[in-house]
């Protein structure tokens, strides 16, 4: 009897294993989903869902993720969608390691991420094993049937887009890609024969291809990124990283053809993979154990020789924002002491909620100086300078809607009110200069 018992427990315990690795295993396209049940559901009418309740209707799963920025500013257009095409259409986010209650938290804490109006399958284990995939946003769109139509690592969250895979057209999808990782593009047989070499290719992120560092008999200098970026690196690399060539005004392009070098300011979406399938690049020098010398200056003479553009270091006037400050502005930022607290900060979607008032208490001028220097170079894009030379603690607060939307005028209102002024001044700057060979 006690035999038996435990031979028909061997044979359950063998038949979940086998049910489990059956499940576990990745679809493609065309391969039927199984109808399961999903129970750590958020947003819904029901705490448990199974994908059957949707059939009839394209089911778009977006596997997303709290610190994918991409997959948070996409949930707005999902909402709009998902009230339009709800006959049609049924989107439902898909992650990872966060359970109900850390994803209700995060947009209770996250004002500023749009909760859209569908259901969240958290803590999810099994759709990632259906659908391994690195990195997100990620999508999987599955047919009236629920068969998988399509794998995707980007797509146009438009009408159209939808009217075209209702038919069965997935044209406007950007197919998932298949990565691949190598450590250099030389045959196998022959890479430990390789000393000394260099090469540039042609190697957008959509096209999966990773060149890493490693090498049998010497080292690697890999870099990646668009002409303007590869100049860039090799120039701090070899000169000075204080060159800073990364801020605003510290690159002039004299060129024919200036979307070739950086990506034009506005694209996205399919335009941004069609400019990287053509202007991303990734070059990979090799040189052996014993090279002594600045591997960037080899970098420098073969970006000249395949794009044909010389590059050099300039001392220009460059327009600057520049604060300065007034004779009463050191009273007006004198510190009243207490705990030292900063929360000047924006509300951006992957950061916590800061509050009405966003200030600077009991901390040094620097603080201040460094987060408006972010502000006017990486929001409004100019050149920061400061010349006020304040060193003392100091108490600084702005309203959060004004940082939250800032403009150069919001700003300057705000720093007036401490003694503090922007004013627009030239001042000597290196800057790269990058000029096409005749």
């Amino acid at each position: 009897m006690l035999a038996s018992f435990k031979r028909k427990l061997i044979l359950f315990f063998c038949g979940s294993f086998l049910f489990s690795s059956l499940l576990a295993q990745e679809l493609q396209v065309g391969d039927q989903i199984p109808d399961v049940d999903f129970n750590d559901i958020w947003n819904w009418n029901s705490s448990s869902l199974r994908l059957n309740e949707f059939k009839g209707k394209l089911i778009v799963l977006d596997f997303w993720g709290v610190f994918c920025v991409p997959c948070l500013e996409g949930f707005a257009k999902i909402d709009s969608l998902q009230k339009k095409l709800h006959n049609k259409v049924q989107f439902i986010a898909v992650n990872k390691g966060f359970g109900v209650d850390s994803t209700q938290s995060f947009f209770k804490y996250h004002p500023k991420v749009h909760r859209p109006s569908i259901p969240f399958i958290t803590n999810d284990t099994l759709l990632h094993r259906y659908f391994p995939h690195q990195g997100n946003p990620y999508y999987v769109i599955l047919d009236q049937s629920g068969k998988v139509l399509i794998k995707a690592d980007y797509f146009e969250f438009a009408e159209k887009t939808f009217e075209e895979l209702l038919k069965g057209n997935t044209d406007g999808v950007v197919p998932e890609y298949d990565r691949v990782e190598v450590n250099t593009l030389f045959d196998s047989p022959w890479d430990g024969m390789v000393d000394f070499a260099s090469y540039i290719v042609r190697a957008p992120l959509e096209s999966g291809l990773n060149i890493e560092s490693g090498s049998p008999n010497g080292k690697n200098l890999v870099e990646s990124g668009s002409i303007e970026q590869l100049y860039r690196f090799a120039f701090e690399n070899l000169y000075d990283k204080k060159l800073e060539l990364h801020r605003p005004g510290r690159v002039q392009l004299l060129v024919g053809d200036k979307d070739r070098f950086t990506k034009p300011s506005g694209i996205n979406g399919l335009a941004r993979f069609a400019w990287m399938r053509e202007n991303y690049y990734r070059y990979v020098l090799r040189v052996p154990e014993k090279y002594t010398k600045n591997p960037y200056q080899l970098m420098l003479e073969d970006l000249k020789r395949y794009f044909n553009v010389e590059g050099k270091i300039v001392t220009q006037s460059v327009d600057h924002l520049v604060l300065i400050n007034s004779k009463d502005a050191e009273k007006l930022l004198r510190t009243k002491g207490g705990d030292p607290k900063f929360t000047f900060l924006g509300n951006s979607l992957r950061m916590r909620d800061n509050g009405p008032i966003r200030e600077i208490r009991n901390l040094p001028y620097a603080r201040l100086s460094s987060a408006i220097k972010s502000r006017v170079e990486n929001i409004l894009g100019l050149p920061f300078a400061d010349e006020t030379g304040i060193t003392e603690n100091i108490d600084f607060a702005m309203k959060g809607t004004d940082l939250d939307n800032l403009t150069l005028e919001i700003l300057k209102e705000n720093l007036e009110r401490y003694g503090l002024t922007l004013i627009t001044k030239k001042l000597p700057v290196r800057v790269l200069v990058l000029k096409e060979v005749p």
